[in-house]
Protein backbone atom coordinates (compact mmCIF):
# COMPACT_ATOMS: atom_id res chain seq x y z
CA UNK A 1 0.00 0.00 0.00
CA UNK A 2 1.59 3.51 -1.27
CA UNK A 3 0.69 6.63 1.32
CA UNK A 4 1.81 10.34 0.14
CA UNK A 5 3.86 11.86 2.48
CA UNK A 6 4.65 15.70 2.55
CA UNK A 7 8.67 16.69 3.23
CA UNK A 8 9.84 20.33 3.26
CA UNK A 9 13.55 19.99 1.79
CA UNK A 10 15.84 22.85 0.68
CA UNK A 11 14.98 23.35 -3.30
CA UNK A 12 18.84 23.15 -4.21
CA UNK A 13 18.72 19.26 -2.37
CA UNK A 14 15.27 18.76 -4.43
CA UNK A 15 16.84 20.32 -7.96
CA UNK A 16 19.53 17.89 -7.57
CA UNK A 17 17.70 14.73 -5.85
CA UNK A 18 15.28 15.43 -9.22
CA UNK A 19 18.70 15.18 -11.41
CA UNK A 20 20.00 12.39 -9.86
CA UNK A 21 16.58 10.34 -10.09
CA UNK A 22 16.37 11.04 -13.48
CA UNK A 23 19.88 9.79 -14.29
CA UNK A 24 19.28 6.53 -12.84
CA UNK A 25 16.19 6.28 -14.39
CA UNK A 26 13.85 6.44 -11.04
CA UNK A 27 11.59 8.87 -9.33
CA UNK A 28 12.65 10.80 -6.49
CA UNK A 29 9.72 8.74 -4.27
CA UNK A 30 11.42 5.81 -5.19
CA UNK A 31 14.83 6.90 -4.03
CA UNK A 32 13.72 8.41 -0.74
CA UNK A 33 11.50 5.01 0.09
CA UNK A 34 15.01 2.90 -0.80
CA UNK A 35 16.69 5.14 1.76
CA UNK A 36 13.86 4.81 4.56
CA UNK A 37 13.70 1.08 4.17
CA UNK A 38 17.63 0.76 4.56
CA UNK A 39 17.76 2.94 7.52
CA UNK A 40 14.90 1.20 9.34
CA UNK A 41 16.39 -2.59 8.24
CA UNK A 42 19.80 -1.03 9.58
CA UNK A 43 18.18 0.12 13.01
CA UNK A 44 16.60 -3.44 13.08
CA UNK A 45 20.20 -5.05 12.62
CA UNK A 46 21.48 -2.98 15.45
CA UNK A 47 19.11 -3.76 17.68
CA UNK A 48 19.28 -7.47 17.05
CA UNK A 49 21.35 -9.32 19.12
CA UNK A 50 24.29 -10.63 16.62
CA UNK A 51 27.87 -10.62 17.39
CA UNK A 52 30.05 -7.57 15.91
CA UNK A 53 31.51 -9.93 13.41
CA UNK A 54 28.46 -10.25 11.68
CA UNK A 55 27.55 -6.91 12.28
CA UNK A 56 30.18 -5.75 10.47
CA UNK A 57 29.33 -7.65 7.14
CA UNK A 58 25.65 -6.19 7.05
CA UNK A 59 24.75 -4.93 3.80
CA UNK A 60 28.63 -5.74 2.55
CA UNK A 61 27.61 -7.54 -0.40
CA UNK A 62 24.09 -6.90 -2.41
CA UNK A 63 21.44 -8.43 -2.52
CA UNK A 64 21.51 -11.88 -4.35
CA UNK A 65 24.96 -12.10 -4.03
CA UNK A 66 26.72 -15.61 -3.64
CA UNK A 67 30.26 -16.21 -3.76
CA UNK A 68 30.74 -18.53 -6.60
CA UNK A 69 29.85 -21.59 -5.09
CA UNK A 70 29.72 -24.48 -8.22
CA UNK A 71 32.32 -23.04 -9.94
CA UNK A 72 35.95 -24.64 -9.76
CA UNK A 73 37.99 -22.53 -8.76
CA UNK A 74 35.46 -22.31 -5.61
CA UNK A 75 35.17 -25.65 -5.10
CA UNK A 76 38.77 -26.50 -5.76
CA UNK A 77 39.76 -23.61 -2.46
CA UNK A 78 37.04 -25.19 -0.19
CA UNK A 79 37.88 -29.26 -0.70
CA UNK A 80 42.01 -27.94 -0.18
CA UNK A 81 40.71 -25.64 3.01
CA UNK A 82 38.93 -28.74 4.13
CA UNK A 83 40.92 -31.17 4.00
Amino acid sequence: MTTKLTLSVDEAVIRDAKAYAQGVGRSVSQLVEAYLRALTTEQRVQHTKLPETIKRWHGAFAPGFTFGAGTEATDQAVSEDCL
